[in-house]
């Protein structure tokens, strides 16, 4: 009979792997011990065992694998494996990896040590696997892996299997043996080791499982990040810690309309740290605002005294008002034109 079941597993197995690959979502989680038998077992499971949880399935039957890892190196082998409620429908398959054999239901029927912890560790029915005898070395052992795939309950989404984890509405308990001390420990997981709620590629990334490259700040808006674009939107798009910090030129200077003081943020060349007029004369005559202080050109008081026409300048006023350095300009240049006027009626006489 259980030989049976067994196979009846594979093959739900392999139809699961071709029908519904696993996503590149993957939450890891660690282990705490609860039994306390012996200090140095209960370190050893610490260090060395894990829980994948990925998303699987599809829309129209969603479901969640649980890969339980054994990194090594030293002897132990996960035994017995349960799952305390939370939006889990049933066992859908059990993915043994290469040395491991393991089939549903378990003895004993319930995590030893449950009621150790508050609320009690209560395996919901049908919710549990062990290894086949022998039991120790059909177990997941250093370097070894097994995977449970679960149905989820209707309208259950893999979201919402993470949030039960995070409350703790569902836990996942592993029974250990194979220890050299001949003991064995039972093991409860802790809160997800780093979590992408969002699926945006961010998260928690406080853990040797996680590959996410920075922490998310909103882990709730898929389109806030560290790798998005900040916006005009009331919000922290890019994570940087600055709202609406928009400065798409790259100039160092915040867009006006999301509050900066960059007129035009399509150009790093207009800012209010460009200096306008000063015979800068490209900037006097493009008719364009380059320091954003609302004047342009001619209206500028910087080109007023150094760049304006001369045509429109008071060279020779009594009062010297008006540009004295268009005044120095043309003390230059009249006598240069004069020369020039001269030697070209010499050359036609």
């Amino acid at each position: 009979m259980r030989h049976a079941m067994q196979v009846k597993f594979l093959v739900l197995a392999i139809a699961a792997l071709l029908s519904s690959p696993l996503t590149s979502q993957a939450v890891p989680l660690g282990f705490y011990n609860i039994t306390g038998n012996n200090p140095g077992d209960a370190a050893i499971g610490e260090a060395q065992l894990w829980v994948e949880v990925m998303k699987a399935g599809s829309e129209e039957q969603p479901q969640a694998s649980f890969t339980f890892h054994n990194d090594g190196p030293k002897a132990c082998s996960i035994a017995d494996v349960y799952f305390d409620d939370g939006n889990l429908l049933g066992i859908a398959s059990i993915i043994n990896g290469p040395g491991v054999s393991f089939s549903q239901n378990a003895s004993p029927p319930n995590l030893p040590g449950w009621d150790l912890l508050d609320p009690d560790f209560e395996t919901t029915e049908g919710f549990l696997a062990d290894s086949d005898p022998p039991v120790q070395p059909n177990g997941v052992n250093p370097g070894e892996q097994l995977t449970v795939v679960f149905d989820l309950q209707p309208g259950s989404t893999f979201l919402d299997v993470l949030n039960a984890l995070i409350s703790a509405d569902l836990r996942i308990g592993i029974h250990v043996q194979g220890y050299d001390s001949e003991g064995s420990e039972s093991f409860v997981n802790t809160e997800p080791l780093c979590i992408d709620l969002d699926e945006d590629g961010y998260g928690d990334p406080a853990s040797e499982h996680c590959d996410y490259p920075d922490l998310d700040c909103d882990d709730s808006n898929p389109d806030v990040n560290p790798g998005a674009t900040e916006i005009c939107n009331g919000i922290d798009d890019n994570c940087d810690g600055v709202t609406d910090d928009v400065d798409e030129d790259f100039d160092g200077y915040v867009a006006e309309t999301c509050g900066g003081d960059d007129c035009d943020d399509n150009r790093s060349d207009v800012n209010p740290g460009v200096t306008e007029g000063c015979c800068v004369a490209a900037n006097c005559f493009d008719k364009i605002d380059n320091d954003c202080d609302g004047l342009i050109d001619q209206a500028e008081q910087g080109c007023l005294e150094w760049c304006m026409p001369m045509e429109a300048s008071t060279v020779g006023t009594p009062t010297g008002s008006g540009s004295r350095h268009m005044n120095y300009f043309a003390f230059l240049v009249i006598p240069l034109g004069a020369i020039l006027i001269w030697r070209g009626k010499r050359r036609r006489g």
